[in-house]
């Protein structure tokens, strides 16, 4: 059977197993520059305003154009601390260095006996952000929060992040790599040869077959 990508968008739900990772906002910002850049451009805005403000008294009104901005970048930021803090960690792997495409697993079942395999194709800037080379098949910690509606025996969706992503500190990520059940690395190693290639972002349900239920 083959695998079909899918992009659902749902409301976001609170892992069980908290990673309990401290981000490190400059590693972040490497992962993600479009958040940087966003900052920058408000930290230089608000700063050009206060600066003119003695010579254009004026200008004062700048300010309050710029306060909307600030609240959302805010939230933005204390969502990434809590994907980090309280999100499950889970089996990733590099499968292109070059275009920075990682797969990661979830079992999106919401309790015991409810088993829904998943792996999302994210592309993350894997240089940029750790400054060293990558290799096809190197094994990864990713940090992940669910999306659905709470009470249902599966979650919707999830979002994976590598946990290099947070952190340069390498005694972190290995302590995230050893809490990852060493099923998970076997089953991802697997079931990627179930998906169609050449491989794209996504999310592939991964049907059971009968030896996954051994």
């Amino acid at each position: 059977m083959r695998l079909r990508p899918q992009s659902p968008r749902l409301p976001q739900s609170s892992p069980e197993n908290p990673a309990k990772l401290r981000v490190d906002p400059k590693r972040y910002s490497r992962c993600f520059p479009r958040l940087r850049r966003e900052a920058l451009l408000i930290v230089a805005y608000v700063c050009f305003v206060l600066a003119a403000l003695p010579f254009e008294p004026n200008l004062w009104p700048l300010l309050l154009a710029i306060a909307p901005l600030i609240g959302p970048l805010g939230k933005r930021a204390a969502n990434v601390r809590r994907h980090f803090d309280q999100g499950d960690v889970n089996a990733a792997k590099v499968l292109d260095p070059k275009t920075g495409l990682v797969a990661s697993f979830a079992d999106l079942g919401t309790h015991a006996g409810a088993f829904f395999p998943t792996v999302r194709l994210l592309n993350y800037p894997l240089a940029e952000m750790t400054g060293r080379p990558f290799s096809s098949g190197d094994d990864l910690p990713a940090v992940s929060v669910y999306y659905g509606v709470p009470g249902g025996h599966k979650w919707d969706s999830f979002n994976p992040v590598p946990a290099a992503c947070a952190t340069s500190d390498d005694a972190e990520i290995e302590r995230l790599r050893a809490l990852v059940p060493e099923w998970q690395w076997m089953f991802l190693n697997e079931v990627l040869f179930r998906i169609p290639r050449p491989y794209r972002p996504g999310i592939y349900p991964v049907p059971i077959e009968p030896h996954d239920a051994g």
